[in-house]
């Protein structure tokens, strides 16, 4: 199984094309379900799409909000759009299968997947531990 991302509104458009580039199947929001969806609008589309969301929108991150939803998150809303594309190939190229339960946390300047806790306690990324001390 190959990544499939959602860009969220707050992912650089620029991503898309970067993603495409590692031969990750992306789409932004503003181009489905469109500019200025509803977070709930957003997930939906997610879901029924069996599509990761890459986004820094923490909204995300409240499993009792979207339960059903993985995503990729990362804090920095400054990082490059190539860097970001990058860690989301390094993650993929480590944790080959998204419903692999250790896809976690990408972050600028962090590398290497992480553990997420167990189904049972959260389907969502959980902080990293930095690969390289």
């Amino acid at each position: 199984m190959t990544y499939r991302v959602l860009c969220d509104e707050n992912v650089p458009e620029r991503a898309v094309e970067h993603l495409d580039g590692f031969g990750i199947d992306a789409v932004h929001v503003s181009d489905r379900p469109g500019a200025g969806s509803a977070d709930e609008r957003v997930a939906r589309f997610a879901q029924e799409r069996n599509r990761l969301l890459l986004t820094n929108d923490d909204d995300f991150l409240d499993e009792s909000a979207y339960p059903d939803v993985p995503v990729l998150y990362y804090p920095d809303n400054a990082t490059d759009s190539h860097a970001l594309a990058a860690r989301v190939d390094e993650l993929a190229s480590l944790v080959p299968d998204p419903s692999d339960p250790r896809t976690g946390h990408v972050s600028h300047g962090v590398s290497g997947s992480y553990p997420r806790p167990p189904p049972s306690t959260s389907r969502h990324p959980t902080t990293p531990q930095s690969a390289n001390p």
